[in-house]
């Protein structure tokens, strides 16, 4: 009997989808997870079977499979069936409103919180804190922060800080709330037993010895030392050595004794070569003492000219001099050894007395051993020379008037 078309065109259909049926199965199990692998056990089974997934599933949910091509893939997940777009986007709207609300909160109340990688946080109190990498825009301590290195644009401390060496012994830099640290160094009354600097606000201390090693020193102020300062080479100045009352300058001679060169101290400046002001002056010096200048050796001190006040005893003179004033004046000129410094006048006296001789004859009562003292003296400087008259009350024994006779005599000169 002949089919008809709607019979034949039924049969087609159910042909094709038994034979779909025997390529793709659709089946529900349970999602089994063993060492790490995924599998699931088909309902029914008790064999697992390794399998694929188009979707998350976790040991244990119930999932549904597709078997297709000899192929097993978790195609659903019936345990936690996925979410429409539209009901994700209301979560994830839902979820931001709330994040920030939180982070309001947090901060409000100096409290912790977390974005994504970032931990946020007013303060954090806590025992020990891991982290490979630590962002933050403040960071406090009243402890140690210990790292191998330690980047930083600008480090600041409230009162006192310090940076040790590795051992912990010696502060290569802190501030104490005086003064700036930087060296090797002790700490306390050792610093002194390091070397370094120390900065105050308008002042620098150096501890240790200070070594240029290239360069030169330059300052429009003043170098100053409580020791020496040393220098292997010259030292220029465009202006002036500067010491106070009681230094100057001193050179070693071959045993590396120092003599002064140049010392002042008490009014008192010497030049020349010897070992201090207040050492028996030995060597040769010169000595300017107020207004006075004197020359001092080892066998004693000179000045080299007269000034006014000063009195020259034992002046011996015996030489020519002449006869006036009828017979009564004596004239004679007695040499200086030094010449006068600010002396306008000078006076003489002699004693005992003189010796006058002329043509054989000793005159106004003098003899070979005795001496006679004239009325008055007159003295008068001449260039380096001291012009002398001496007038006598009587011409006992004067030969010849205006002529020349020999004069013997000690004087005392006294310059004004």
């Amino acid at each position: 009997m002949a089919l008809s078309n709607e019979i034949a065109s039924q049969f087609a259909k159910t042909v094709a989808n038994k034979d779909k049926s025997r390529s793709e199965n659709a089946v529900y199990g349970t999602v089994v997870v063993r060492n790490g692998e995924k599998y699931v056990r088909m309902d029914g089974s008790d064999l697992l079977t390794p399998c694929g997934a188009t979707v998350n599933a976790i040991n244990g949910e119930r999932v549904l499979i597709l078997v297709k091509n000899h192929s097993v893939i978790i195609n659903g997940n019936l345990s936690s069936p996925a979410a429409r777009l539209g009901d994700l986007d209301d979560v994830s709207k839902v979820a931001d409103e709330s994040w920030k609300k939180l982070v309001a909160w947090a901060k409000d109340k100096d409290l912790i919180y977390i974005d994504g990688a970032n931990l946020y946080s007013g303060s954090v109190n806590s025992d020990k804190i891991n982290v490979n990498d630590l962002f933050a825009q403040n960071i406090e301590a009243s402890g140690s922060i210990i790292g191998v290195k330690i980047e930083a644009r600008e480090m600041s401390a409230k009162e006192s800080y310090s940076i040790f060496n590795g051992k912990n012994i010696q502060k290569i830099l802190y501030f104490d709330g005086t003064s700036i640290k930087l060296g090797k160094m002790g700490t306390g009354t050792e610093i002194a037993n390091g070397a370094g600097f120390e900065f105050f606000d308008k002042s620098i201390n150096v501890y240790g010895n200070l070594a240029f090693m290239s360069g030169d020193i330059s300052t429009p102020g003043a170098i100053s030392s409580g020791k020496e300062i040393s220098a292997v080479s010259n030292v220029k100045t465009g202006d002036n050595f500067l010491a106070p009352n009681g230094h100057g300058l001193y050179v070693a001679d071959t045993s590396g004794k120092y003599r002064a060169v140049i010392h002042y101290g008490d009014n008192d400046l010497i030049i020349g070569f010897g070992v201090g002001p207040y050492s028996g002056y030995t060597g040769a010096t010169t000595h300017i003492e107020g207004n006075t200048i004197k020359f001092h050796t080892d066998q004693g001190s000179y000045i080299p000219y007269y000034r006014p006040g000063d009195a020259q005893q034992n002046i011996r003179y015996k030489g020519g001099g002449f006869i006036t004033g009828s017979k009564a004046n004596v004239h004679f000129c007695i040499p200086l050894p030094k010449p006068c410094v600010g002396v306008t006048s000078v006076s003489v006296v002699s004693n005992p007395g003189l010796i006058i001789r002329q043509g054989g004859n000793y005159l106004y009562g003098s003899g070979a051993d005795a001496n006679v003292q004239p009325e008055y003296y007159e003295a008068t400087l001449a260039d380096n020379c001291i012009s002398v008259m001496a007038h006598f009350a009587n011409t006992t024994n004067v030969v010849t008037n205006n002529d020349a006779c020999g004069v013997s005599g000690q004087f005392t000169v006294y310059f004004n």
